[in-house]
């Protein structure tokens, strides 16, 4: 494969080793990485869709068809914008992931739900593992590698729905510009292993 391969350099940066051949238990082990566990409500949002890679170009690319969107049918933004991460990056590959970039809406009752890109959707409450950080999309990685590669996994958890919210807490990252503070929001379910009494405890 060409040394210059858009995967494999993907691959070479991220923290998650997300993929098939991943070993439970050998992400990064960054104790550092602030956890806790959050009761969540719905949101309602307007969404794109992507698949692949997720840049600060397919990042702008959609918030503009977002925003172009919410003005034509008078819905308001809620917030800042959100990717929300489609499958379990333990086991697809970053050039495989499909993501929807969102923005919270309101309004959205008022307005007919049309075929194809921008889709009203409703992300479903419930407990989430909630983790912080700062930074560009390497940054991102490198917490989902810890969630998912140490976390869920060393405590027993698992998904209870595909929809990992990678939420902006400001503007999202342009390309070589400045860090930017976000949340990982992850569905969980809190299943206890047999003989771990707290394995359900956050420390």
């Amino acid at each position: 494969m060409p040394e210059d391969d858009p995967t494999q350099r993907a691959l070479a940066r991220s923290r998650i080793r997300g993929v098939p051949h991943a070993i439970p238990g050998a992400g990064p082990a960054d104790e550092s990485v602030p956890i806790q566990m959050r009761s969540l409500g719905a949101t309602r949002i307007v969404a794109v869709e992507h698949a692949g890679f997720l840049t600060a170009d397919a990042l702008a690319e959609g918030i503009a068809k977002l925003d172009a969107f919410l003005a034509k049918t008078g819905l308001v933004r809620k917030g800042m914008p959100m990717a929300i991460l489609r499958d379990d990056p333990y086991e697809v590959m970053p050039n495989k992931r499909r993501y929807d970039i969102a923005v919270p809406a309101g309004g959205i009752a008022a307005v007919a739900a049309a075929e194809g890109d921008p889709k009203l959707l409703r992300l479903d409450g419930g407990e989430f593992l909630v983790a912080r950080g700062e930074g560009g999309f390497d940054a991102i990685d490198h917490v989902l590698g810890f969630l998912f590669s140490v976390t869920l996994r060393q405590k027993g958890w698992s998904l209870s729905q595909p929809a990992i919210q990678i939420a902006w807490l400001a503007e999202p990252p342009r390309e070589g510009g400045a860090a930017v503070p976000f949340e990982i929001r992850v569905p969980v379910h809190l299943g206890l292993r047999r003989g771990e009494g707290d394995a359900n405890k956050i420390e």
